[in-house]
């Protein structure tokens, strides 16, 4: 399930939200955030959130390659 945010402005806040489900066990939470760089640039990171950690998987891709990027992770 694809779910799209309201406008990300802060550092974490998420533009869309991959959820995954197997039956009714959440299996990736895969978000791609807005950050910004040491200049103050903004960037988008791929991240996932766990039941343990919320994990930063790198520079995240703009937003129209989200899903791609989301399939390759759980491909991986």
């Amino acid at each position: 399930m694809l779910v799209t945010m309201p406008s990300a402005r802060s550092m974490t806040e998420a533009y869309f939200a991959a959820v995954v489900v197997n039956g009714d066990e959440l299996e990736h939470y895969i978000v791609l955030e807005y950050s910004r760089d040491i200049d103050g640039a903004p960037y988008t990171v791929l991240g996932e959130w766990t039941t343990d950690a919320h994990l930063n998987l790198g520079p995240g891709p703009d937003e129209f390659a989200f899903l791609i990027a989301v399939e390759a992770r759980l491909a991986a």
